[in-house]
């Protein structure tokens, strides 16, 4: 793990078979078990448990405690349950045991624990809730629920080499009980003894809990994201979405997440973005109806209504000619209040394509007047951000005035002010675009808080889009600043994940409209590599950008998708219809022998596996001969007479070699098309997209393409490894049927 947190074990050794004593202390007794004496070994531990509210009594009563007895698989459950901070109501009816019966006082627990995976049950459909637990099943679950949430990464490997017996650990185990034993969670006997077999007293798990408390301790700079709030986002059940929020990072891509999350580590709990512990994470495409490279209205538009639309355009299709309702104005029509929250100037492409229709983006007069009709009719009740100047020019200031006069909505500069009005308002802190740098100015995470606050008082919820706004400013000539937005966005994260701990009926979406500057970072960022960092372009790339999902139904944004399809699933939480969805084909299956043996044919670095085609790339800068192989689409078994606009490839690879990796381009025609991702980590698996040449989309214009190739370009740093062992499996065509 990033950060292991020193605590001092106490004298005596974790679960070990001979209690030992303490002095008592002066303090009064605060636990109300008859059998727990301040006097005993356990006390300090059983008192922390017992006011935690991890454990209680064993009688109906609860003044006895049963430290010797041994613990049980129902009641580790439920002490793991617990900790978690799960909804309980969740996870209640049929456990899927045919020995746990609902309505028991450990059955939602044991549900809970199984759909996690934490704990499986004995066969025959049974869970075994009375059966005892040695300490290395124990551990084994432990290790298994701390792994769902935090990094548990970083151990000793050779820890188990320590004890005279920590060879008899079953195999089964052994990965658990060395992060146990790495962590101190687990100490041996005072025989050198580890005793991986021997049964836990509930009074020794007591004491395994208090210890593992002091692991993972500490905030981040929010004072929002702990332990506990970790654990309560990872082990909660979306229930049925009352409440939808997209925080839209403008320009974030995958590496300026990276890089933020090292230069900012310091102020991070436990060294990680905010929006990194949300489990779900997945990514998107984000090309335009007529170009391969986006701007923010038309991502923003696929994003808020589910359709793409040509880059510049609002809310319309490419005609000018249809509007596209967004998912504002379902929410609207659905008895919902809505927000937009935005750090740029309301009226700029984001906001806009959650509130209003227009030919341009650039059209801010007319995107104005449309927020303030919306303000005044209901459809929208809270917008917060800058642009103050585009309300009070010689168009929009007299309608302005007029709506003021006539009390349809609350206006303001003042963020203190704000905080006292009702809404419907419109909240407008600097002339232009926020300066983020300003400390005397309202941060996108007070906005977000103010925001949370006034909708959440809905009965019927709500829906809120938060737009981190100047990642995208200074990608593409400043990383520090991009980052500092990047964080700063985060923070903003921290208060919504806040928020959901205790409404588990919100779905959120945290993405991108689009990566900018195609930043290059090294793959193992470290003090005296991050300064090679450098951005390839200027403005806006065509690279996939992150989607990390929670919530109810999220399950349907897994993989790699279309932009559109958030905005189609956002709909869908509605119960209504949206968008236009794109088709994939298969142009190699990994488990067919035919298209893999056309794949590896003349390529002697090349072996057919089960589940795909191995290539042994290496590039050198003298013979390019193990650096580019060729994949001929007319050999493979697919039919492509439907391939009507292909849009892009998906490839999927895994790094089977002992280091991380590149990954290879593709060559089209004198067209080179950079991947999603420059690296893969040892063992990783992706599934990569690389975004055809606009020459592609034209009507069957694929069919003409009689091969492609794969290469491995010239590393960006003198340190990355010159050899990529990379096991391709399927190869997908994504292909629009549309006019564009």
């Amino acid at each position: 793990m990033k950060k292991l947190i020193t605590f001092i074990v106490l004298s005596a050794m974790l679960f070990g078979i001979i209690p030992y004593a303490v002095i008592a202390d002066n303090t009064t007794k605060t636990v109300p078990f008859d059998d727990v004496k301040e006097s005993d070994w356990f006390y300090k531990a059983i008192e922390f448990a017992y006011n935690d509210g991890i454990f209680k009594g064993t009688n109906e009563s609860g003044t006895e405690f049963s430290p010797n007895r041994n613990m049980t698989r129902a009641e580790f459950a439920t002490t793991l349950f617990r900790i978690s901070g799960a909804n309980e109501e969740a996870f209640l009816g049929d456990t899927g045991f045919s020995d746990v019966a609902s309505g028991k006082w450990m059955s939602a627990a044991v549900k809970w624990a199984s759909e996690m995976g934490y704990v499986k049950g004995t066969g025959q459909n049974k869970f075994d809730p009375n059966g005892t637990l040695d300490r290395q099943q124990l551990a084994t679950m432990l290790y298994r629920f701390t792994s769902h949430s935090l990094d548990t990464s970083e151990v000793d490997e050779k820890a188990l080499d320590n004890f005279d017996d920590g060879n008899t650990t079953a195999s089964w185990a052994l990965e658990a009980m060395t992060w146990a034993v790495s962590v101190k969670v687990i100490n041996g006997n005072d025989k050198n003894l580890l005793i991986p077999e021997v049964y836990a007293t509930r009074a020794q798990v007591a004491q395994i809990l208090m210890n593992f408390d002091s692991l993972y301790e500490g905030t981040d700079s929010t004072g929002l994201m702990n332990r506990d709030l970790v654990f309560s986002i990872n082990n909660q059940k979306g229930t049925e979405a009352k409440n939808i929020i997209i925080m839209i990072g403008d320009g974030m891509g995958y590496n300026i997440v990276d890089y933020t999350e090292y230069l900012y580590k310091d102020q991070l709990y436990q060294g990680q973005l905010a929006m990194n512990y949300i489990a779900q994470q997945s990514c998107q495409t984000t090309y335009s109806a007529d170009a391969v490279i986006t701007d923010s209205a038309a991502s923003s538009t696929a994003l808020a209504t589910g359709y793409k639309t040509g880059n510049e355009i609002v809310g319309l299709d490419t005609t000018l000619e249809i509007e596209y309702k967004n998912i504002l104005e379902r929410s609207a029509e659905n008895g919902k209040s809505t927000g937009v929250v935005v750090t740029k100037w309301v009226t700029d492409a984001t906001p806009a394509d959650f509130t209003a229709h227009n030919y341009s983006r650039f059209n801010f007069d007319y995107t104005a007047k449309q927020q303030m009709e919306k303000l005044k009719n209901g459809t929208l009740d809270l917008l917060l951000g800058g642009g103050n100047s585009y309300f009070h020019n010689e168009t929009t200031e007299p309608v302005l005035e007029t709506a003021i006069e006539n009390g349809s909505f609350n206006f303001t500069n003042s963020f203190e002010e704000a905080k006292s009005m009702a809404t419907p308002i419109l909240g407008l802190f600097d002339e232009e675009e926020i300066d983020t740098f300003d400390q005397s100015l309202p941060t996108i995470a007070d906005m977000t808080s103010l925001a949370l606050e006034k909708l959440s008082k809905d009965e019927n919820g709500f829906f809120l889009m938060v737009e981190g706004s100047q990642i995208d400013s200074y990608a593409g000539d400043d990383i520090e600043k991009s980052a500092h937005e990047t964080f700063r966005f985060d923070q903003a994260v921290a208060v919504v994940l806040n928020f959901i701990k205790d409404n588990p009926d919100t779905v959120l979406i945290v993405t991108a409209d689009h990566e900018t500057g195609g930043l290059i970072i090294p793959e193992e960022l470290n003090d005296s590599n991050a300064k090679d960092s450098f951005y390839i372009y200027s403005g806006h790339s065509c690279r996939n950008v992150p989607i990390f999902a929670y919530g109810y139904g999220v399950e349907a944004l897994q993989g790699t998708i279309e932009n559109v399809e958030i905005g189609i699933f956002m709909a869908s939480l509605l119960g209504e219809e949206t968008g236009a969805r794109s088709t994939n084909y298969n142009l190699l299956s990994k488990t067919d022998d035919a298209d893999k043996n056309a794949f590896s044919l003349n390529y002697e670095f090349a072996k057919v596996e089960s589940n795909g085609v191995l290539f042994d790339f290496e590039f050198d800068y003298i013979s390019t001969d193990k650096s580019k192989i060729y994949f001929p689409i007319n050999e493979f078994n697919t039919d492509l007479s439907g391939v009507k606009n292909a849009r892009a490839i998906h490839i999927e690879y895994t790094n089977v070699g002992d280091k991380y990796c590149s990954l290879p381009c593709i060559r089209i025609g004198d067209d080179i098309i950079d991947p999603h991702l420059e690296y893969l980590k040892e063992g990783e698996h992706a599934l990569v997209t690389y975004v055809l040449p606009i020459s592609i989309w034209q009507d069957f214009a694929f069919a003409n393409v009689s091969e492609i190739e794969l290469f491995i370009a010239e590393p960006y740093f003198d340190y990355d490894p010159m050899e990529s062992h990379l096991l391709i499996g399927d190869i997908t065509l994504t292909n629009r049927n549309l006019e564009f």
